[in-house]
């Protein structure tokens, strides 16, 4: 009876462990966070012409990012948001092209 006892409180103690072991990883990747960023004035040129963006490019980590869509439409692509699957799509869809050969 008394093995029985520790048995199942050492079983309850490793789920729970595990529960909330796992618990902080799922939870981080939909977490929003604060970043340092660096706004250093950057400069969009595309085909020789500054394009100019209400969105400001910036530098985290030695990775310059830029707003997608301005640049994106700037040469010449139809930038789609796929919400469902969290998704930026330059270009023709898949559907778009898939209804495209169906018709050749």
């Amino acid at each position: 009876m008394k093995f029985q006892r520790i048995k199942d409180v050492c079983l309850g103690a490793t789920v729970a462990a595990l529960v909330m072991g796992a618990a902080p990883a799922a939870y981080a990747k939909v977490a929003n966070m604060d970043i340092p960023v660096m706004f250093n004035n950057i400069k969009i040129v595309v085909d020789g012409k500054e394009l100019k963006t209400d969105k400001e490019p910036f530098i985290y980590e030695g990775t310059t990012y830029l707003p997608v869509r301005a640049v994106g439409e700037a040469v010449g692509k139809n930038v789609t948001w796929d919400a469902a699957s969290k998704t930026v799509i330059l270009g023709e869809t898949e559907q778009k092209e898939t209804e495209q050969t169906e018709t050749e």
